[in-house]
C-alpha cells in the first residue's frame, strides 16, 4: 500500500495537526500529512524546532501496537528512510544517536517521537531551503548542498522509504533496522560524552546500540546503556 497524504498550510505543529485530524475527522490510520510551516515547531526535549516556509515538516502517524520501549524503535526508522532518501542525491549521510541525521557532519534534520494512546506520532523536519544556526551545532540545508529541491517532492519518496523499512520492522524486528542504522552512525568506535539530564556526563567510547536501541557506552567499568541523552563528540559537553 501507499501511504494516504495529506496536506496543510500553516500549523501550529505537523504533530498536533495529525492528532486533530485523528481526532475530529476521524482519518485512518497509517497516514502522512505535511504542512507548509510550523508556528510552534517543537524537538526533542520541549526545544523550539525553528520552521520557516520552505523546509519540510511531516508527521507519519502509525498505530502503537507494540510496547513502549519498541515503539521508540521507531526513531531509528524514520532516521534511517530519510538517510536513504538523501543518499540517493549522493549526499554523504550519517546519523546521530538517537535522533539525528547529517550530511557532512552537519544537522540537517530532526526527528520526535509522541505516543498518545494507540497513536505513534513520527515528526521529521528537513532543511531544504533553510538552515538555523544553533549553538553548539553546525548545521546545514539541501540548498546549501547545492540541491534545489521542492519539500512536496521529498514527501512523496519519504513516505515510500519510510513505509517500506516500517513494515520491515514490524515483521522482521528491529535487528535488521539497527544494523543498517550502525553502518550510517557517526563516531561509532571513537570518544564521545553522553549528557544525562541532572546527572552530568558519562565518558567512554562508542561501542553501538543495545538489542532495543539504547546507546552503548565503553568505559573503565565496562559497557553501560542509556536510553536517553545528549551525545557529543569528541569526547566533550558542556
Amino acid at each position: 500500500m501507499s501511504l494516504p497524504l495529506i496536506r496543510r498550510g500553516s500549523v501550529d505543529s505537523t504533530n498536533a495537526a495529525a492528532l486533530q485530524t485523528i481526532t475530529t475527522e476521524g482519518q485512518a490510520l497509517p497516514f502522512l500529512i505535511i504542512a507548509t510551516e510550523q508556528r510552534h515547531g517543537r524537538g526533542r526535549g520541549g526545544n523550539h524546532w525553528h520552521s520557516p516556509a520552505g523546509n519540510f515538516y511531516g508527521t507519519f502517524a502509525v498505530a502503537a501496537n507494540r510496547p513502549a520501549a519498541l515503539m521508540a524503535q521507531v526513531s531509528f526508522v524514520a532516521a534511517l528512510a530519510l538517510a536513504k532518501v538523501l543518499e540517493g542525491w549522493d549526499l554523504q549521510v550519517t546519523v546521530k544517536w538517537p535522533n539525528d541525521v547529517l550530511v557532512n557532519d552537519a544537522k540537517i534534520s530532526g526527528i520526535l517521537l509522541e505516543k498518545h494512546g494507540s497513536i505513534l506520532l513520527v515528526g521529521l523536519g528537513l532543511n531544504v531551503a533553510s538552515h538555523p544556526d544553533l549553538e553548539g551545532y553546525a548545521a546545514t540545508s539541501l540548498a546549501a548542498l547545492g540541491l534545489q529541491v521542492r519539500p512536496d517532492e521529498i514527501a512523496e519518496v519519504l513516505a515510500g522509504s519510510f513505509w517500506s523499512i516500517y513494515q520491515g520492522w514490524l515483521c522482521d524486528g528491529f535487528a535488521p533496522v539497527r544494523q543498517q542504522w550502525l553502518a550510517r552512525a557517526k563516531g561509532l568506535g571513537q570518544p564521545i560524552a553522553v549528557r544525562l539530564a541532572g546527572q552530568g556526563a558519562r565518558h567512554g567510547l562508542f561501542h553501538g546500540l543495545g538489542p532495543e536501541g539504547a546507546l552503548q557506552l565503553r568505559g573503565d567499568a565496562g559497557i553501560e546503556e542509556y536510553h536517553a541523552g545528549e551525545v557529543y563528540f569528541h569526547a566533550t559537553c558542556h
